[in-house]
């Protein structure tokens, strides 16, 4: 059970990022330039590739 005031994220593939995704962090920076509701962005899948996330 979630506690009170915890948010759910998602994640979405980012439509920016090009190549495979090599840290988090330029992840993250491409996601918030893509736009205002992403929250971050993380490395996942094989190959890697940029997920931006987002509150639900």
């Amino acid at each position: 059970m979630a506690s009170v005031g915890e948010k759910n994220t998602c994640r979405h593939l980012s439509g920016k990022y090009r190549g495979w995704c090599v840290n988090d962090q330029s992840c993250t920076a491409v996601c918030k330039d893509e736009s205002s509701d992403n929250i971050g962005g993380v490395c996942d899948d094989t190959p890697d590739r940029c997920y931006c996330i987002t509150n639900c």
